[in-house]
């Protein structure tokens, strides 16, 4: 099944292709929302083996797991701020998603998700920790390490 996400003003929506067969859909969230985007998302470069990559992470009720022709990806919206692969990168960082099938991506949706793919409540305040430059590193094994700077 294919996906298709349409940027609404700030809202993100994610249809199947069974969803988006109505024209009527489209027309009235256009005429409830006012403006409509195509197109696919920035997705961050593969991080080269040896190399880190630092941003800060999306707000957890848009990370996805998506079906793809080579498995499930994980699917998790940041604002990049280094890479290897941008010689410079604006204070403010680019905003793109990381998408994945490593355990880093894997562990780090299942930080915040059951396996009902339910949004996990937590009994203390984890702003910080979302709130934290997370360095990605690629290690010589192409194995992800994921380290949180509280």
């Amino acid at each position: 099944m294919s996906y298709y996400t349409i940027s609404v003003g700030v809202i993100n929506l994610r249809l199947s292709t069974s969803g988006c067969q109505n024209i009527y859909i489209w027309y009235a969230i256009v005429q409830f929302m006012g403006k409509i985007t195509f197109g696919a998302p920035d997705n961050m470069p593969e991080v080269p083996k040896g190399e880190t990559a630092t941003f800060k992470l999306g707000k957890p009720e848009d990370w996805v797991i998506e079906d793809t022709e080579w498995g499930e990806k994980y699917t998790i919206p940041i604002v990049l701020f280094s890479h290897p692969s941008f010689e410079s990168i604006s204070k403010k960082g680019i905003p793109m998603q990381w998408q994945s099938k490593s355990v880093a991506a894997k562990s780090l949706y299942y930080w915040m998700y059951n396996e009902e793919h339910i949004l996990k409540i937590f009994d203390v305040d984890l702003s910080e920790e979302l709130n934290a430059l997370i360095e990605l590193t690629r290690l010589e094994s192409g194995k992800y390490r994921l380290t949180i700077n509280t």
